[in-house]
C-alpha cells in the first residue's frame, strides 16, 4: 500500500500545524492556543505525511517548470502564458505560492528533525525533503534565505544566503545523510531512500556546477567559460550512485506504463492511491492528464480523455521533429491512434469498446473499432500513409450525419488523419473508406485550432480515472528515475571533460530507444530547422535527449536555466518571442532566474526591493 494511505493522519497532523510560518513573512502565530511543542514532541511521527503530502504543490507547477523552453506552446488562445513570454513579475500569484509552498515544506521538515532528534528516522526524512525544497527555491529564485531551524516565533529578519553557502550546506548534509541513512532499500512507497538521496545529490551538485564552476559570456549565443569542474565530478559520482546499476533493460513504453508503476527505474515518486483516497475519489487525485494536450471536448459524449480548461502545453515545431525514425519513443509518449466510442444515442460507451483509452485494454479488439484520429510523424513518407489508409478501410469509414444533430451529440468525432511536421498535412475521412487531403499548413496555425486532432502525450494517463472532467487521476508523478539520472551523469561528464564517458551515457538511453549509438557528437543531425546562427553543440546534443528521453516531466525550464541556454532556445524555438529585447527587465538585464515575490520583500526586513533578482529591478532600485 502507497505511503499516501496515511493520508488521514496527514490531515491531524495539518490541523496541528496548521499555524506554521508563512515562508518568512509575518505570520509565525501559534494555532488556536495549541503547543506543537508539547503535542509533538512525543508524536514526532505525525508530521511525515503531512511533510510528504507537501510536495504534491510541486508536482503540477507546469508553467513554473516547463515554459519559456523550446518543447511546449499554448497556441489556442492565440498568444501563450505570461510564463513563456518572460511576462512575469515580482506580482505574479503562482511565483508567491510556489516560494510559500516551498517554505512549508522546509517548516514542516525543520520540525520533523526538532522533534524526531539528530539521528531518528524522522530526522532523516526531514533532511532529505528539507534540501528538496531548498533545491526547488535556488533553481527557480537563485539565492533565498537558508534556515536549518524550526521557525518557532515571528522574527521576520532572514537574508538571502549566497548560492556559496547553500549549495555546499546542501551537498555535506545530503552526503552525511546518504552515508547514515538507515532508508536503503527502494520500496516505492512515497518515501525517501538511499537511491533518492543519490539522485538529488547529482542534481544539486550539476546545479553547483553550472552556478558556482561556470561564467555566460553570451547569453543569445548560448556560450559559457567553465572554471572550476569539481561540482560536475561529483554530480558524476553521485548519477552513477543513483542509476546504482542498473540497466535500461526494460521498453520505454513498459517504464511508463500505467499498469507498471513502481518499476525497476523508478527511484522516487509523489505517490497517489485510489483505493485509500479520502472524499469523492472521481474529483479527487491530480489533473496532470489535462497538461501536454489540447482540449477533447465532452468527454462524456465522445469518449476522449477528459481534459478541462482547453488544455495546455502542446508539443513545440521542434518536439514533433524532435523523434527520429526508428525512435520507439514517439509512439510511447503520444496517442497516434485514438478510436472513436461506441454510442447508445446519448453518452459515449468507452473503456475496451472505444474511445482514447481503449489501447490500454487487453481485451479491447482495436482493429474492429473506428478510428476517430490517427497521428503519422513527420519522416511518414506518402506511400506508407496510403498503403496505412488501405489497410484500414473499414476503421477510418466516417459515420453517416443524423439529421439536424451534430455528431458530438451522439459520441462520435468526426475522423481525420494527420502528418505533423513544420508543415500539418491533413485528411479527412470519408464514408466509403476513402481520404480527402486539406492543403498543408504550417504548423504553428495548425496547433491554434487543434482540438481532438491534437497530439495528445499520454506519459501521465490514467485509464482506470472516472470518465469524469475532474481531477480523478492517481498516476504517481515521478521525480527520479534512472533513464534521467543516465543523462546527470551525461552532463556531469561532458562539463567535467569526457566527451566519452558523456557519449557513452546518451548512446545507452538512444539503444534503449531504438536508435544507433552516435559516433561521434558531431554525427548528431537534427531534424528540426534552427537559425542559421544556431550551431549545434555537444551540450544540444545532451539538452535534444534530455528533451526525448524526460518529455512532460517538468524539467526543461530548470536545464535550459542552468545550462545558459535559455535565452538562446527561446529565442530559436519559442513561437511567442521574436527578439531579445522582449526577454529582458526594466533593467536591461536578461531574466534567466525567477524574480523574488514581491510579498516577501514586504514582510522580511532584511529583503528590499535593492535584493530583488536582475532583470526584475526598476530602473530606479538600479540607479
Amino acid at each position: 500500500m502507497k505511503f499516501l494511505k496515511h493520508i488521514a493522519f496527514a490531515a491531524v497532523a495539518s490541523l496541528a500545524l496548521s499555524g506554521c510560518s508563512d515562508a518568512l513573512e509575518a505570520d509565525n502565530k501559534s494555532n488556536g492556543g495549541q503547543n506543537a511543542e508539547d503535542y509533538f514532541s512525543s508524536n514526532p511521527e505525525l508530521i511525515i505525511p503531512t511533510a510528504y503530502q507537501m510536495l504534491t504543490k510541486f508536482a503540477f507547477q507546469v508553467d513554473m517548470h516547463d515554459a519559456q523552453s523550446d518543447m511546449y506552446m499554448c497556441p489556442r488562445s492565440g498568444s501563450d502564458t505570461e510564463f513563456a513570454r518572460f511576462a512575469i513579475t515580482s506580482e505574479t500569484s503562482a511565483l508567491n505560492d510556489y516560494y510559500k509552498n516551498a517554505y512549508k515544506l522546509i517548516w514542516y521538515a525543520n520540525g520533523l528533525i526538532n522533534y524526531g532528534g539528530e539521528g531518528s528516522e524522522c530526522a532523516q526524512h526531514g533532511i532529505f525533503l528539507r534540501n528538496y525544497g531548498y533545491f526547488l527555491l535556488t533553481q527557480q529564485f537563485g539565492a533565498v534565505p537558508y534556515i536549518t531551524h524550526f521557525i518557532q516565533d515571528a522574527s521576520i529578519d532572514y537574508p538571502r544566503t549566497p548560492l556559496e553557502e547553500i549549495y555546499p550546506a546542501m551537498i555535506a548534509e545530503l552526503t552525511d545523510l546518504y552515508n547514515t541513512t538507515t532508508f536503503t532499500q527502494n520500496k516505492h512507497d512515497g518515501q525517501f531512500n538511499k537511491q533518492a538521496v543519490a539522485a538529488l545529490l547529482g542534481e544539486v551538485c550539476l546545479a553547483a556546477g553550472w552556478d558556482l564552476g561556470t561564467s555566460p559570456t553570451d547569453l543569445p549565443s548560448g556560450k559559457y567559460s567553465v572554471n572550476d569542474t569539481k561540482y560536475f565530478r561529483e554530480a558524476a559520482k553521485w548519477a552513477e550512485a543513483a542509476i546504482n546499476g542498473t540497466a535500461l533493460s526494460m521498453t520505454y513504453a513498459q517504464k511508463w506504463d500505467p499498469r507498471n508503476e513502481g518499476n525497476a527505474e523508478e527511484i522516487f515518486s509523489v505517490n497517489y492511491c485510489r483505493e485509500v483516497a479520502i472524499g469523492d475519489v472521481e474529483t479527487g487525485g491530480h489533473f496532470m492528464h489535462n497538461n501536454y494536450t489540447c482540449y477533447f471536448d465532452n468527454c462524456l459524449k465522445t469518449g476522449m480523455k477528459p481534459i478541462k480548461s482547453g488544455g495546455l502545453y502542446l508539443p513545440s515545431e521542434k518536439a514533433v521533429m524532435l523523434f527520429q525514425k526508428g525512435d520507439s519513443r514517439f509512439e510511447d509518449l503520444f496517442m497516434t491512434t485514438i478510436y472513436n466510442a461506441k454510442s447508445d444515442g446519448t453518452t459515449a460507451v468507452w473503456g475496451k469498446d472505444g474511445g482514447y483509452y481503449a489501447p490500454y485494454f487487453p481485451d479491447a479488439k482495436l482493429d474492429e473499432l473506428r478510428i476517430a484520429v490517427k497521428v503519422f510523424p513527420y519522416y511518414t513518407t506518402d506511400a506508407e500513409i496510403d498503403a496505412w489508409f488501405a489497410a484500414h478501410k473499414e476503421q477510418i469509414k466516417a459515420p453517416d450525419k443524423i439529421e439536424g444533430t451534430d455528431l458530438y451529440d451522439y459520441g462520435i468525432v468526426n475522423p481525420l488523419a494527420m502528418r505533423l511536421s513544420d508543415n500539418a498535412d491533413l485528411w479527412d475521412f470519408k464514408k466509403d473508406g476513402t481520404v480527402s487531403r486539406r492543403a498543408a499548413m504550417k504548423y504553428i496555425d495548425y496547433s491554434k485550432t487543434a482540438g481532438i486532432n491534437s497530439l495528445s502525450c499520454k506519459k501521465w494517463d490514467d485509464p482506470d480515472t472516472p470518465q469524469r472532467a475532474t481531477d480523478g487521476n492517481y498516476r504517481d508523478i515521478v521525480l527520479f528515475h534512472v533513464s534521467k539520472c543516465y543523462l546527470n551523469a551525461a552532463e556531469a561528464y561532458l562539463l567535467s571533460g569526457d566527451e566519452t564517458k558523456a557519449l557513452q551515457k546518451i548512446n545507452d538511453v538512444r539503444k534503449r530507444a531504438g536508435l544507433n549509438a552516435l559516433a561521434s557528437f558531431g554525427s548528431y543531425d537534427p531534424a528540426y530547422t534552427v537559425p542559421a546562427s544556431f550551431v549545434t553543440s555537444a551540450l544540444d546534443v545532451l539538452l535534444d535527449e534530455y528533451a526525448r528521453e524526460c518529455y512532460a516531466e517538468q524539467d526543461r525550464w530548470r536545464e535550459l536555466r542552468r545550462s545558459h541556454q535559455l535565452i538562446r532556445y527561446n529565442l530559436a524555438f519559442n513561437w511567442a518571442i521574436t527578439s531579445l529585447d522582449e526577454m529582458k527587465g526594466a533593467d536591461g538585464v536578461f531574466r534567466t532566474i525567477r524574480p523574488i515575490p514581491q510579498n516577501v520583500i514586504s514582510n522580511n526586513n532584511s529583503i528590499t526591493d535593492a535584493d530583488q533578482n536582475p532583470g526584475y529591478r526598476s530602473v530606479l532600485s538600479v540607479e
